[in-house]
């Protein structure tokens, strides 16, 4: 407490001088008002402090991420076009039927790839936990997106097959040709191959990409029967010689009657999914900035002060003031000088006799004359 009030007032009326001579009384009020009251003071400019290197590094983080970001997910896509459903809420949304079908009809469409997600649709038997796992035509999966296969066997495609993020390898300790059990909904369990591991999660963020025909094999056994997941999304790579205004025309007119259906080039894809990053980042900053402005509302707001009387052991004389600290090592009272100032000033607890202090409102309430 000493130290703060010793470096806060000259420090205050050194940074207010020059704001004195530009901003006149009001600049004046506040230097004095800074000075006044060093502890305050002191303490709001370390709130401060910490909350500007807090918003700076987070601002920092948030570019390099937003970039990183970008780049991988750049890197990632390989179509020229993606149809998903824009629809909110808390269900996965889900292409219609036929919209895939009706898509890869296209002549304008060369390849197209249907991806399914699963919600907690399978359990690892060795963990015991639930996976989210995406499923799809694995062979045709690299033609579409970048996954940055590690390592892969192209001989093991196939109805069992499944590309496992490597971070989940690790965890199961298994690679390319071991075999993982695992379990449906309706308790039928199966095996899958590990038919690659990949490195970038970009897209397939839940580190599990199934071949679509792995559900099949839960189909008409176990206690009751599974519902595949619904298409989520559909990509597609455009035919030679096939212009953006054509393929856009053809793929309307495909989802024409389904409003929720959004039609999206490669770009327009990445720039929604750096919109939605850009928007997660500016709620966090936003936070921020209120907690540090809150921080300073309160560090500026001066706490309800009681009277003090403090009877230093030697003196017949006690010491009036304002308490603002008192605990087994030290009493600290603001003391108002006869110009109308305040000084604090500072007593260790062994040479205090007694402390007499006002009675708060609330103790006061409490209070029953009857019972004094």
């Amino acid at each position: 407490v000493y130290k703060r009030q010793v470096f806060a007032r000259p420090v205050a009326r050194a940074i207010g001088a020059p704001f004195e001579a530009i901003g006149g009384v009001p600049s004046r009020m506040a230097r004095e008002n800074a000075g006044r009251n060093p502890e305050r003071t002191a303490t709001a400019a370390s709130a401060l402090m910490i909350g500007l290197a807090l918003v700076t590094t987070v601002a920092v983080v948030a570019d390099s991420f937003k970039a990183t970001f970008s780049e991988a997910f750049r890197n990632a896509v390989v179509a020229d076009w993606v149809v998903l459903s824009d629809q909110q809420g808390p269900a996965t949304p889900e292409l219609p039927a036929g919209i895939a079908e009706g898509l890869a009809a296209l002549p304008e469409i060369d390849r197209t790839l249907v991806v399914e997600w699963g919600q907690e649709s399978i359990r690892v038997i060795e963990t015991g936990e639930t996976e989210d796992p995406y499923s799809t035509d694995l062979a045709e999966l690299p033609r579409h997106f970048d996954v940055d296969l590690v390592s892969s066997d192209a001989d093991l495609l196939g109805p069992d097959a499944v590309y496992l993020f490597e971070d989940e390898a690790d965890d199961l300790a298994v690679g390319v040709g071991d075999r993982v059990e695992i379990e449906f909904v309706n308790q039928v369990t199966t095996e899958v191959v590990v038919a690659g591991v990949y490195a970038d999660r970009a897209i397939f963020d839940s580190g599990w990409i199934l071949d679509s025909r792995v559900y099949q094999a839960a189909q008409g056994v176990g206690v009751s029967d599974i519902v595949p997941p619904g298409d989520t999304f559909v990509t597609m790579l455009v035919g030679g010689g096939v212009t953006e205004e054509e393929a856009r025309a053809a793929i309307n007119a495909v989802i024409a009657d389904f409003s929720q259906l959004d039609a999206q080039t490669q770009d327009d894809f990445l720039d929604e999914a750096e919109r939605s990053v850009n928007q997660v980042l500016t709620i966090i900053n936003s936070l921020l900035r209120v907690s540090v402005v809150l921080a300073l509302l309160s560090t500026s707001i001066a706490p309800s002060a009681r009277a003090a009387l403090v009877f230093v052991r030697g003196s017949d004389t006690p010491i009036a003031g304002f308490l603002v600290r008192r605990d087994d090592a030290v009493v600290v009272i603001r003391e108002q000088l006869p110009n109308g100032k305040f000084q604090m000033r500072e007593f260790p607890a062994a040479d205090v006799d007694d402390v007499i202090v006002t009675v708060s409102e609330e103790r006061l309430q409490s209070l029953d004359p009857a019972s004094p």
